[in-house]
């Protein structure tokens, strides 16, 4: 069969498709010659000797079933999925030496083929064969495009995929006939490739026709193997082909691969499925952990028992159920002993607590709508008109306090424990009227109430915290509370000082130019808020014989140091330092040349002077009569035929006029001279520095005498002798190889690559940080070359409610438990976990003392007594006690209610007080008066009657007295001044001044408006 250019298969490929019609009838006929016979994939055999008929369709896509396939479906040449030499057990053809290949050679691009195109094969990437129609047995002939724009028809091998391990549809594509194979599943075994298949395409020997379910879920004709058996392919175990499969049992399947080996197809890797277990792991592989079955298990407590069920956590079966409680009245059995509410009373004892009973006083009410469901009240008497009728209600004022407590029982604004008000009232009865009502909680205010006006306030200047860190001495001012800005100088030039509002001073660090108070250092700069060294200053005096050194306090200092130098003078040698200088010996200039004057110079060392005439020897046998000239001995030309040659020039005769040989040139070591090879003018061409012996060739030119460099093309292979480097290939004749990264992916070795034995990987230990990916480890650290979790993660939330649990690949997980629990609290019993939390049911504080007050409860201790109530009426004449039962009594005491008047009877009255009335008529009393001695009570007045002459005395300062002129012998008189007023007599009784009375030993009695002298009596 002849073989067609790209060019040639274009033109063809635009006149078919330019002479295409709308029917098979229309289709083109091409007359092409045959080079040579080939089995057609008909089966048809050509002779050679006829030109091939081919008819082309006008429309239509080639596949099974077609009668004609010369225009296949484009597709492209693969180029990356096979390996890039063929197999080696494969004989090459002949030609298959020198690129670019014929037909059947191995190729790694499509550009080392005679015909442009390199194609996947059986036996690896070869070159393709053009075709029109015909190709060999197995092969198809299918159009395909290459790298440009080119389309060509060429034999693409037919089943390179069949019976290859898939996973997808995409895996058993073959090139030209892209959509028709398909990945078919064979259940757990795995999934395997197939070839599509018809009448018209049967398929291999071995395989059989059968309409199949490829994984995609397509079903399809497709050639699977008679005996359900696949066998890897050579090319199969080069592309490394696999799987997946699976092991089922009755405990469920779990998932593996197979892949293609040396071996051949590998069994399946996966685990067998076992039964579920408590530790963390899935063994039946249905992707839930420690899935284990549901079984009961008996959840005690100090109540009962009851039933619960198994729960794994964290690799340990508990049992998780609510634990038995308290009895309460709330129609369940709480204490799982299998009866409901047995302890709580049933008043109308129909079978239902009362807590469910729907009337429990049986008064015809429901409990619902009865304000007195536990006391019969059919009437529904309720005058203060709350939610509770009178039977049963302890507070008729409804303000929340038993009347028995009530300091107010018919005033609902006044109650212990009420909230103080501003309204003239003592609402919480303790006894202070409107103390802290008008408190607005701001401490630059002062409250006070006003029942008439309410709260006034008024602003001071007392020291006050206005919550803002950023101020200080703060205090009142206008009713605010303001402060002074607080400086968050840190004195830190490394930092920038900022006050923020909610967390106070900050001090930033900034990049600022600094110093870091070093002498040794320059353009110091700050860095994460600490000033670091910059350039380090450089200490060099320019002496070698010192060593310089910096001191950060002081800077640069210098010592002494030994050993050579150079004194910069060219007249010595053998310099050395010596004390910090740099000291030399001098030395002889001397050239054994007697025709030159030797001196030396400091600058430039020694001269040597050229000196004319004096005897001399030039050490030259061919001459005679030396003489110094010019500062070289020379001598006289030799007698002829003593020497071949004087210098060498006199060789040049001699020369072959090839340049690459070397030259000639006199030998004047002996005599007679001659002329020989000069072995350093030889030409030596070696290969410019940089580039490689593999990559260029370098020759000399024989008429130049000069070395060419010829560069190999580029790409061909070569060895740069580095094992740092990969896939070395010339490169404008150097030798260049792709640098080897070594990087083994683990912080724990240090990767390095030498020239000689290429990556070493070496083990650190400790300051590397990695990451061991275990999550239930901490402190992940290098330890010789792997990386280790020395700690196990703290996992414990310290929360009684939840079960702490690690996971490798997650971590800490905290599973909330509905155990019971202790939430730290006596307010509360029966706690419970819910929710991961805590939670108790709260303790009602009552022991029926209303003595106590209002009970409080303390979390660390429990239920507290209230403070005692102020059982004190206000009234004085009540005895105030509290009762164990009733409360606050208040009971009258009469006794405390005497006025001191005789002519009233006293009698305290509760809530009233003391109250006096009329009474006691007849009943002696004293009416003040001296002068009516008969005094009596009448209707509640002392009533005076008689007077003093009735007893044969005088009335004189209201008192009934007998006067004498001449004193008694124990009266003695005084001298006062006095005034006389209204004839009443005014008594000073120890300074104190009073009206009426008797006179007294001691005392004077004034009289009128002038001093009188009285008789004082005892």
């Amino acid at each position: 069969m002849k073989r067609f250019s790209l060019i040639e298969v274009a033109v063809l490929l635009n006149v078919l498709a330019l002479s295409c019609g709308t029917s098979p009838d229309d289709a083109a006929v091409v007359v092409l010659p045959d080079a040579r016979d080939t089995s057609s994939t008909n089966g048809s055999n050509d002779t050679g000797d006829e030109p091939e008929v081919i008819s082309i369709p006008d429309t239509g896509t080639p596949g099974p079933g077609a009668d004609t396939a010369v225009v296949p479906p484009v597709d492209t040449l693969e180029t990356d999925v096979a390996p890039d030499s063929a197999d080696p057990d494969v004989a090459e053809p002949a030609g298959c030496d020198v690129a670019p290949y014929p037909t059947d050679c191995a190729c790694a691009q499509s550009s080392d083929c005679e015909d442009g195109y390199c194609l996947l094969t059986s036996a690896g990437k070869r070159c393709a064969e053009p075709c029109i129609e015909s190709c060999p047995v197995g092969y198809a002939c299918q159009n395909v495009a290459g790298a440009g724009a080119d389309l060509a028809l060429f034999c693409v091998e037919r089943d390179i995929y069949l019976c290859m391990p898939c996973t997808k549809d995409q895996d058993c594509q073959t090139i030209g006939f892209s959509g028709l194979d398909r990945c078919v599943s064979r259940g757990e075994e795995g999934s395997f490739c197939g070839i599509a298949c018809d009448a018209q395409n049967p398929c291999p020997l071995g395989y059989a026709c059968e309409t199949v379910t490829s994984v995609s879920g397509i079903d399809v004709a497709q050639c699977v193997p008679e005996d359900d058996t696949c066998e890897c392919a050579p090319l199969h175990t080069t592309l490394s082909a696999a799987t997946e499969c699976a092991k089922t049992n009755l405990y469920g399947t779990c998932g593996g691969k197979r892949y293609c080996s040396a071996g051949g197809l590998t069994a399946c890797d996966a685990t067998t499925p076992l039964a579920e277990l408590c530790n963390g792991k899935d063994e039946n592989c249905n992707e839930v952990i420690d899935d284990i079955p549901q079984t009961t298990c008996a959840v005690p407590s100090e109540f009962g028992q009851c039933l619960g069920k198994v729960v794994c956590l964290g690799g340990q079966e508990l049992c998780q159920g609510t634990p038995a409680a308290k009895d309460i009245c709330d129609g369940q059995d709480n204490d799982c002993d299998g009866t409901v509410d047995e302890t709580y009373p049933d008043i109308d004892s129909d079978g239902s607590a009362d807590c469910i009973d729907a009337d429990d006083d049986e008064d015809g009410l429901a409990d619902e709508v009865d304000n007195c469901p536990t006391a019969a009240n059919p009437a529904q008497d309720n005058h203060d008109t709350d939610i509770q009728g009178d039977a049963c209600d302890n507070d008729d004022d409804g303000d929340g306090v038993l009347d028995a407590t009530d300091c107010a029982p018919l005033s609902p604004y006044v109650y212990p424990f009420a909230k103080e008000v501003c309204d003239g009232l003592d609402n919480d009865c303790d006894g202070a009227t409107d103390e802290k009502s008008c408190d607005d909680g701001k401490p630059c205010t002062d409250d006070v109430c006003d029942p008439v006006q309410g709260c006034l306030t008024t602003f001071n200047d007392a020291p006050c915290n206005d919550l803002n860190p950023c101020t200080i001495k703060d205090a009142c001012n206008s009713g605010t509370c303001q402060g002074d800005f607080l400086a968050c100088n840190d004195q830190n030039p490394c930092t920038d000082d900022s006050c923020d509002p909610l967390s106070g001073c900050k001090n930033t660090p900034n990049l600022l130019p600094c110093s870091d108070g070093s002498f040794c250092s320059v353009g110091d700069s700050c860095a994460g808020g600490v000033c670091l060294p910059g350039t380090a200053v450089v200490c060099d005096d320019g002496n070698a014989c010192t060593q310089d050194q910096c001191d950060s306090a002081s800077g640069c200092k210098t010592a002494p140091l030994g050993g050579t130098c150079d004194d910069g003078n060219a007249c010595t040698s053998a310099d050395v330092c010596v004390g910090g200088s740099c000291i030399g010996e001098f030395g002889s200039c001397g050239d054994g040349n007697p025709c030159t004057n030797d001196g030396c110079d400091p600058k430039t060392g020694c001269t040597n002077g050229p000196t004319d005439g004096g005897a001399c020897s030039d050490n030259n046998s061919c001459t005679e009569n030396d003489q110094c000239v010019n500062g070289e001995c020379v001598g006289e030309e030799p007698s002829e035929g003593a020497c071949q040659c004087q210098v060498d020039a006199d060789c040049a005769s001699q020369e072959d006029g090839n340049l690459c040989n070397g030259t000639l040139r006199c030998d004047t070591t002996s005599v007679p001279y001659e002329c020989v090879l000069d072995p350093k003018t030889v030409v030596i061409c070696e290969i410019p520095v940089g580039l490689h012996p593999a990559c260029v060739t370098s020759q000399c030119s024989l008429s130049t005498g000069l070395c060419g460099t010829t560069v190999a093309p580029s790409g061909g292979a070569c060895s740069d002798g580095n094992a740092c480097t990969t896939a070395d290939a010339c490169n404008a004749g150097a030798c260049v190889g792709v640098p080897t990264v070594c990087n083994d992916g683990t912080p724990c070795t240090l990767d390095s690559c030498t020239a000689a034995s290429g990556c070493t990987y070496t083990p650190v230990s400790g300051t590397p940080v990695c990451n061991d990916g275990n999550a239930c480890t901490v402190g992940d650290v290098c330890t010789a070359g792997k990386c280790t979790g020395p700690t196990a993660a703290p996992c414990n939330d310290l929360n009684a409610c939840t079960a702490d649990v690690c996971y490798p690949d997650v971590g800490c997980t905290h599973v909330a438990t509905s155990t019971s629990c202790n939430d730290g609290s006596a307010c509360t019993n029966f706690d419970q976990c819910v929710d991961k939390s805590c939670i108790g049911t709260p303790v009602v504080c009552t022991d029926g003392d209303p003595c106590n007050g209002l009970e409080t409860c303390s979390p660390a201790s429990g239920c507290q007594p209230g403070s005692s109530p102020d059982c004190d009426d206000g009234i004085d004449c009540t005895d105030d006690r509290c009762d164990d039962a009733e409360g606050c009594l208040h009971v009258p005491n009469s006794e405390l209610c005497d006025d001191g008047e005789p002519c009233t009877v006293d009698t305290c009255v509760k809530v009233v007080g003391c109250t006096a009335v009329a009474g006691n008529d007849t009943v002696a009393c004293d009416d003040g008066d001296g002068c009516t001695p008969t005094d009596a009570c009448l209707s509640g007045t002392c009533v005076g009657s008689g007077t003093c002459a009735d007893l044969g005395k005088l009335c004189a300062g209201g008192e009934c007295v007998m006067l004498d002129n001449a004193p008694a012998p124990n009266v003695r008189f005084q001298s006062f001044g006095g005034v006389m007023k209204s004839n009443v007599v005014r008594l000073r009784v120890s300074g104190t001044p009073a009206t009426g009375g008797k006179v007294g030993s001691g005392f004077t009695a004034i009289l009128g408006g002038a001093p009188w002298v009285l008789p004082v009596w005892k």
